[in-house]
């Protein structure tokens, strides 16, 4: 089979060239995997001592300033946010860095250089399903019920929903941290101010100003955390607030595509 490199390709034609190259992607997230936790002293255990040594952390925190959480064991409660903020902290990060990472393949062969931003999301879900089994063993000896139809049919939905926003995000930081190197250091930034804006160790907020709570919804990530409270305590789900968030992370992701598809020409020149 032949590849002819275009120099405008559609959507379909860029699908068709990703798929061709699929092997790629896994290639390269093994190669990360690999390196993360080869000559680690614990190695893979990061993975389980991480979120559950924030989890004790955040639990005394909670206690000590009395956080609400009703029926729901706070630990638990936190460990949920913990587990999947990771996703999307994890993902930006490392799908911002992923082209400066790479900087010298870049410059030697061609491939769909989108098969380095899903690489290095895998290698994060890779991290996730991990320590998303210890939750489940942890929700399970607390003795949270679950409805575990919900639990599998929302489970993806909530997966797709995080993966929509951080890829958008990613692709969008990445775009510029190969022109413009400082924003590597923008990134750790943002995402410290959204772990904050979003209820991760605290309860959902709700305004009595009604612009107030446009603005707290904007926030895609309060659709993700409603998601999974929902899905996994059946706590209430708010629809406006869902409903701000699917609108957030679809822009989000159109802006991180369309940002991508415009600059991606110059990566190997610019890198």
């Amino acid at each position: 089979m032949e590849i002819y490199i275009q120099k405008n390709k559609s959507i379909i034609q860029r699908l068709k060239e990703l798929w061709y190259f699929r092997e790629l992607i896994y290639f390269f997230a093994w190669k990360d995997i690999k390196i993360k936790y080869k000559q680690a002293m614990l190695g893979a255990l990061w993975i389980i001592l991480q979120p559950v040594l924030l989890m004790l952390i955040f639990t005394l925190v909670g206690k000590a300033v009395n956080i609400q959480t009703g029926a729901i064991p706070y630990s638990v409660y936190v460990f949920a946010g913990i587990i999947f903020w990771n996703i999307f902290a994890s993902g930006v990060q490392n799908i911002g860095n992923s082209f400066v990472s790479n900087a010298n393949i870049l410059k030697k062969i061609y491939f769909p250089k989108l098969i380095m931003p899903i690489s290095s999301l895998m290698v994060v879900m890779f991290d996730f399903f991990i320590s998303f089994i210890v939750f489940l063993i942890l929700i399970i000896w607390e003795g949270v019920y679950l409805n575990w139809l919900k639990v599998f049919v929302f489970f993806w939905l909530i997966i797709f929903f995080i993966t929509l926003i951080t890829l958008g995000l990613g692709l969008f930081f990445a775009s510029f941290n190969v022109r413009y190197r400082d924003v590597r250091y923008v990134i750790p930034f943002f995402i410290q101010l959204m772990f904050f804006a979003s209820p991760i160790i605290y309860s959902p907020l709700h305004f009595e100003e009604a612009w107030k709570n446009v603005l707290y919804a904007m926030n895609p990530y309060v659709a993700v955390m409603e998601l999974v409270h929902h899905t996994f305590f059946n706590m209430p789900l708010h629809l406006d607030y869902l409903w701000y968030g699917v609108v957030s992370a679809v822009l989000l992701f159109a802006l991180g595509v369309i940002t991508f598809f415009a600059m991606e020409k110059t990566f190997a020149d610019v890198v």
